[in-house]
């Protein structure tokens, strides 16, 4: 096979690795604990939301992680693959996590797919120039 081929393949499985590591690593918006919302907020002091679980103020679109044991903003989920909540603050790594193994995979279905059904003889020579 062509040096690109691999080339292609090594940068894909690096970059998914990288958004991993990126998602594990980045905050996924947790609201601190000392968090209070103020007049410029536009909250009403007395009114404003608690989480019944840590006893802190919880903003819109926020929710608590049983795991993590932490209010996170826009919190979609706890990942146990990355060990960490996926909420505003690491969606972005986590979506291109998502999609950087999606092209792998499908580059390598690809390539095991085209060495199965093209390869019909001992020298196996691909019509595209891809040779094995």
């Amino acid at each position: 096979l062509p040096s690109i081929v691999s080339i292609t393949y090594c940068t894909l499985c690096a970059l998914s690795l990288a958004s991993h590591a990126k998602t594990m690593f980045t905050d996924p918006g947790s609201i601190p604990r000392h968090a209070v919302p103020t007049e410029e907020d536009g909250v009403d002091r007395v009114q404003f939301p608690m989480c019944s679980k840590c006893k802190t103020y919880k903003p819109p679109k926020c929710h608590h992680c049983r795991i993590c044991d932490r209010c996170i903003s826009g919190m979609d989920h706890h990942c146990p693959w990355m060990n960490n909540c996926i909420g505003a603050g690491n969606m972005k790594h986590f979506i291109l996590f998502l999609v950087y193994v999606w092209i792998a995979s499908a580059y390598a279905l690809l390539l095991f797919g085209m060495n199965y059904f093209l390869c019909n003889s001992d020298d196996c020579i691909f019509p595209n120039g891809l040779v094995q």
